[in-house]
């Protein structure tokens, strides 16, 4: 299987060493990431079941054991971001994301929608849906 490492023990050996750190769990929708990550790197399903139940049980326990014990200069140990949450609003769910991680920064990177071979095509999306060539997320009148 794919190593994982405990999110806990490597945040609390990091702030043991003196060192500020904060594990940045990045969340994507279920359905989307078992179809990239059997198409990519886990053909086996049972395999992949394995593999996810341990990612997700290692990121309860960071959330569980991190979050009452922020780092120096109350910054977060823990933040939780959603992938599709990202790509949906853009620069002021990343500048919110920034604060909550005490950065100081005004860059936005080009994102990319990863997740957008992994549905429905515009083709099959009624044009009013549309927003553009890979997003359906509002109604768009016209």
């Amino acid at each position: 299987g794919r190593h994982m490492v405990n999110i806990t023990n490597h945040i609390q050996w990091y702030q043991k060493q003196g060192s500020i750190a904060t594990a940045l769990i990045v969340v994507r929708d279920k359905n989307i990431e078992l179809a990239s990550s059997s198409r990519l790197h886990c053909t086996d399903a049972e395999k992949h079941k394995i593999e996810t139940k341990d990612g997700v049980e290692l990121m309860r326990e960071a959330i569980s054991s991190l979050s009452s014990k922020p780092n120096i200069g109350n910054i977060p140990s823990v933040v939780i971001a959603s992938y599709e949450t990202l790509n949906a609003l853009g620069a002021p769910y990343l500048f919110h994301l920034y604060e909550e991680l005490g950065i100081s920064s005004d860059f936005v990177p080009i994102l990319k929608d990863g997740n957008a071979r992994y549905v429905s095509k515009p083709m099959d999306v009624p044009r009013n849906l549309r927003i553009n060539d890979r997003h359906v997320w509002a109604k768009i009148d016209e």
